[in-house]
């Protein structure tokens, strides 16, 4: 029986800069994509391209979302983390009939959201 892994957690406080990496080596040079996932919600598509030519998605531009690339290994930068980044982020690559989601990471956000009410 295949053993399925388990997606670490990592914690972020209000505010903070957190980079999330996928390692690509060993993986067929072809698309690329991060996906962030809600619970309860459709996966939203952050990046999509090429190995070599990945970019936001039209529904993350001008955001806190930041996409880089060193050699084999992608970047994924979120500035300024608040509650609404919290979610499960995957990275997926390899040719267009042989996808494989590569990395996985829980992103928890710590801090207080403080909403303004009316009595």
């Amino acid at each position: 029986m295949r053993t399925v892994p388990v997606i670490p957690v990592i914690e972020a406080e209000l505010g903070q800069t957190v980079n999330l990496t996928c390692d690509t080596s060993g993986c067929d040079n072809g698309l690329f994509f991060w996906y962030k996932m809600n619970y309860g919600h459709m996966a939203q598509t952050v990046s999509v391209g090429k190995f070599d030519k990945v970019k936001l998605d039209q529904h993350f531009p001008n955001s806190s979302f930041q996409i880089d690339q060193v050699a084999k290994t992608h970047f994924l930068t979120i500035k300024n983390v608040s509650k609404k980044d919290e979610a499960t982020y995957l990275c997926q690559g390899g040719l267009v009939y042989k996808m494989t989601f590569l990395n996985g990471t829980n992103l928890v956000v710590n801090g207080k959201t403080y909403f303004l009410g009316f009595c």
